[in-house]
């Protein structure tokens, strides 16, 4: 053999073999270290999402506080609590909770509205009594306004009850957005 032709063979062997080197080695190599970019790069959207979140939930926090220390709550949130709240009651007290309507509103004034909740309950007059306190006094959800104590009878079971319509007043802030 020639040394032309082993020159060239041994040539073409190294480039064989860098291509094969390439191929089972460097390419992996390269396209571990582009996943390993990613994922940087995707642990860095991460951290910064989480630290979003966490400063959106601090902003939640000090406006709940303003809405709470200056009694501002939208009428359904209102609405929503004082109905769960009668309802824990009423378990509580053996009370039944018969009729919760929609409340009235009444504008006093441009930046206050009052509004007035009318619920029915039946039970016992020391458990109604008690739960008129409990709202009033204890939980200051607001004034009651009228109560209506009726005592009824069913017929059908030759039992009496006693029936009571509650009225509630509240009266809320109404901030304008200028």
């Amino acid at each position: 053999m020639s040394r032309i032709k082993k020159n060239s063979l041994l040539l073409v062997g190294f480039v064989l073999l860098f291509i094969l080197a390439c191929k089972f080695s460097f390419l992996k190599t390269i396209e571990i270290k582009k996943q390993y970019h990613l994922l940087l790069e995707q642990t860095g959207q991460k951290i910064s999402s989480d630290n979003d979140l966490h400063y959106l939930r601090k902003q939640h926090k000090y406006y709940d506080s303003i809405l709470v220390k200056n009694q501002i709550f939208s009428k359904t949130t209102f609405h929503n609590k004082l109905l769960i709240t009668l309802n824990e009651i009423c378990k509580i007290k053996a009370l039944k909770l018969l009729k919760f309507e929609k409340p009235l509103v009444l504008e006093i004034n441009e930046n206050a509205i009052q509004e007035t909740y009318q619920f029915s309950v039946q039970g016992g007059y020391i458990d109604i009594v008690s739960l008129i306190f409990k709202l009033e006094q204890e939980l200051k959800m607001g004034k009651i306004a009228s109560v209506s104590f009726e005592k009824k009878k069913n017929f059908k079971q030759a039992k009496e009850f006693l029936e009571c319509k509650i009225y509630l007043q509240k009266t809320a802030t109404i901030l304008y957005s200028q």
